[in-house]
């Protein structure tokens, strides 16, 4: 600022400062004294400062010259204005001097050559002045180092120079006869007679330029062979961004149909598709440079299998600069690359597999990209460089702002100096006062002033001043992986959830917080990350999440049964954890609404249980801890059905008897994750809330139980896993009451295919348990009544 006054100072004409004759022009302007204006407009032709609104004034008023030298003067003041560079080749090449506009354009690309805007403007003024041939050498220039920059590109194909990936392209016609040629044998090896589609060609080149820019092309071609198929790809969705190159319909014939696109529509239908035909779509996607990695890169995931459809050509190709290094992440027996010479000095990779089946899905597997064949490619990628970048973006965002302080200031005198109080202040404040966006890096004081933004950097910035050891870290979810499988850095989105963690004096672990959760208790983890691999952003180094809380679900029911099957129910609920925080949020969303809640409750929780059941009486405490969060929920209520149990005439006997069906509460892990006979991927179990159940049922006076009559207790555990009970008895000295005992312990765990057998017995042991009837015999005591 200093400089930019003296240089005004130095240019000031006669004296008069520039600040002065620009306020007199403006002054002459607004009383229309064009004489008087022209005569400033020539003064501060030697004045700097901002002199854009001078320059189009001047122009407007057909005084080019002036122009031009109000802006060689302010670029010769102040040298960083090196952006009016464009502003004198405009003006050249509108006063018919586009060779001069050549000349000065061409030195201010020079100034900054990978500024590829510069280039083309260059190559807009090499055009003007005939120069076609260097204006294509300009913008190949440009292509060569940033083609993910539209303009450039646009120019690229109006001078008619091919774009980096052109010379990739395949003929979808040829890539059709080549399918139809080898059909039948691609058909028996695939599978593919039987499939409502084939995918003919599924292939993406993708190239890498030194500047870590990408570009890549899509390109897919599918016989569809069913109605099925044809709406599954009938309708193409094209990603925001992309550039359609082809897309079209290929007759039997040999003809083809182009698609018109429909404005408002996020999809475009392939024409007159029907069974038989081939659709085909291309496409280019460009991606800039990523700053965390630049001149590094990380591609998108590429599958060499696919659930849709059997594929008779899976192809991926990568170019890249020679010298660049490369890490490749290759999953599942995904094909070996083969390497040759690139276009332009590079090298050239190419993964291919042919007549590859169909995947079908199984229940409950493990993420895909554990089983599906599948490559990822990066270079200059790791998690200490990831963690870096993160830390720094995060850097501005928790400084400390005056409104931030003062927050700081209220919670340090609730806290008392105690950095175990003032951490979970700051949980409880930031998680009750603040909604959460999805931005990590919005600056804490912005999210204060507007109530919205990043709990995390405004956690961390209140930790700060109040002298809390605090650090965000990320973590990957174990129904994504489990915490000890391996951890490549091309998977860096796996760590997908953001905690912060709190090192606090005295204790013995570290304590973890999510902030997304508005009611938990400081130190609550939900299930998925609790035991989860965290990513710390302060050195990159790995750990493991753990909850503070306990999930868990404690039911006791009394079920009172008349002779008919009709009957009332008390039930009480003790809840920790999850099911806690999850009446929490319901309570919330019906506020003083009570009627609402109890409709929803009969709806979708009772009417589940119990079906048929009518509500009568609703209760819901939930206590608060010192800090006022929620970390237990008691929930008690009574209700009255009419078919409990089904009452039975005994043919030929004159008897009677009730069957009941304890439908409630039932885990029936076989029916969820023991469907399939075997399988071929792994399962993954879990999560369900702890539940123990004891539900006492009165029978009618004229029912008896005998416990000789019983069946014994059942277990189904697996060490470290899963747990399982299933218990009725006569409650000792009161022969007409069922004491029901049900317990479920579900992990989230995995479960190898040869391991698979076992389980899916155990599992389907509980399920037969937990369904079979009890049946009691109706009219006087009885011998041998069963409880099945």
């Amino acid at each position: 600022a200093g400089a930019l006054a003296r240089a005004e100072a130095k240019s000031s004409p006669g004296g008069v400062p520039c600040v002065v004759l620009e306020a007199m022009r403006r002054d002459a302007d607004d009383r229309r004294d064009l004489a008087r204006e022209d005569g400033l407009l020539g003064q501060l032709a030697r004045c700097a400062g901002s002199v854009e609104e001078r320059v189009d004034r001047a122009r407007a008023r057909g005084q080019v010259d002036a122009a031009l030298a109000m802006l060689g003067t302010a670029v010769a003041l102040d040298p960083e204005r090196d952006d009016l560079g464009a502003d004198r080749a405009r003006l050249l090449v509108g006063a018919g001097r586009a060779a001069d506009a050549v000349r000065e354009l061409a030195a201010w690309v020079a100034q900054d050559p990978a500024d590829v805007l510069r280039r083309v403007r260059l190559a807009d003024a090499q055009v003007a002045v005939g120069q076609m041939a260097e204006a294509r050498r300009t913008i190949a220039q440009a292509l060569a180092t940033r083609p993910d920059v539209p303009d450039v590109r646009r120019a690229a194909r109006a001078l008619g120079v091919p774009l980096p990936l052109d010379d990739q392209r395949v003929d979808g016609r040829e890539a059709i006869r080549a399918f139809l040629k080898d059909g039948p044998a691609r058909s028996a090896s695939a599978g593919a007679s039987a499939a409502p589609a084939v995918i003919a060609l599924d292939r993406d080149v993708t190239r890498v330029f030194p500047t870590g820019a990408t570009m890549t092309l899509t390109h897919e071609i599918v016989r569809v062979d069913s109605k099925d198929a044809i709406d599954q790809f009938g309708e193409i969705t094209v990603p925001p961004g992309a550039e359609i190159l082809t897309l079209r319909t290929h007759k039997p014939d040999g003809s083809t149909r182009e698609p018109e696109e429909i404005a408002g529509k996020e999809t475009i239908s392939a024409p007159d598709l029907q069974i038989g035909d081939f659709v085909e779509w291309e496409l280019l996607e460009t991606q800039p440079p990523a700053a965390a990695f630049a001149p590094g890169f990380l591609t998108d995931r590429f599958y060499f299998q696919s659930f849709d459809a059997p594929m008779a050509r899976s192809e991926l190709t990568l170019i890249l600069p020679r010298g660049m290094p490369l890490q490749l992440d290759a999953r599942a027996g995904a094909p070996r690359p083969v390497e040759t010479d690139g276009p332009d000095g590079t090298r050239l990779l190419t993964f291919a597999a042919h007549d590859v089946p169909q995947l079908f899905a199984e229940r409950a597997a493990v993420p895909a990209v554990e089983y599906v064949p599948s490559v990822r490619a990066s270079s200059g990628v790791s998690w200490r460089g990831w963690a870096r970048y993160l830390t720094e973006e995060l850097h501005d965002a928790v400084r400390v702002s005056p409104a931030v302080r003062s927050l700081a200031d209220k919670l340090r005198e609730g806290a008392g100096g105690d950095p175990a109080r003032a951490a979970a202040a700051i949980v409880d404040w930031v998680t009750s006062h603040i909604e959460a966006s999805d931005e990590l890096a919005v600056p804490a004081g912005a999210t204060l002033a507007r109530g919205r933004g990043s709990r995390v950097a405004l956690a961390l910035a209140l930790a700060a001043e109040l002298g809390v050891r605090a650090e965000p870290v990320l973590a990957r979810s174990r129904l994504t992986a489990d915490p000890g499988e391996p951890v490549p850095p091309q998977e860096l989105d796996d760590f997908a959830d953001t905690l912060v963690r709190f090192q606090l004096p005295g204790a013995a672990a570290p304590v973890y917080a999510d902030l997304r959760l508005r009611h938990a208790p400081f130190g609550y983890v939900p299930p998925g990350l609790n035991g989860a691999r965290t990513l710390s952003l302060a050195d990159g180094s790995f750990g493991l999440a753990h909850s503070r809380g306990e999930d868990r679900r404690t039911i006791d029911m009394t079920i009172r049964l008349d002779e008919r099957g009709a009957g009332v129910a008390v039930a009480t609920e003790d809840l920790s954890g999850w099911p806690a925080l999850e009446w929490a949020e319901l309570l919330d969303q019906f506020g003083a609404d009570r009627d609402r809640l109890r409709e929803d409750f009969e709806q979708r929780w009772l009417g589940v249980q119990f079906p048929g059941a009518r509500l009568r009486d609703l209760q819901v405490d939930l206590p608060r801890d010192g800090s006022g969060r929620i970390g237990r929920a008691r929930v008690r209520y009574s209700f009255v059905a009419s078919h409990l149990a089904v009452p039975i005439e005994r043919p030929g006997t004159g008897g009677r008897e009730m069957r009941i069906a304890p439908t409630f509460f039932r885990s029936q892990p076989g029916r969820r994750f023991a469907a399939e006979p075997q399988r071929s991927t792994a399962l993954v179990l879990g999560f369900d809330v702890p539940t123990r159940m004891t539900a006492i049922v009165e029978l009618p006076k004229t029912a008896r139980l005998d416990a000789p009559g019983l069946d014994s207790d059942l277990v189904v555990s697996r060490a470290g896993g899963y747990r399982f009970v299933e218990a009725r008895d006569v409650e000792p000295g009161r022969p007409n009451v069922i004491v029901l005992h049900r317990e479920s312990t579900l992990p989230i765990m995995r479960v190898a295919p040869d391991q698979y057998a076992g389980v899916a017995a155990d599992l389907r042991r509980v399920d037969g348990a937990e369904q079979a009837e009890i049946r009691i015999r109706l009219g006087g005591p009885t011998r041998g009544a069963a409880a099945r």
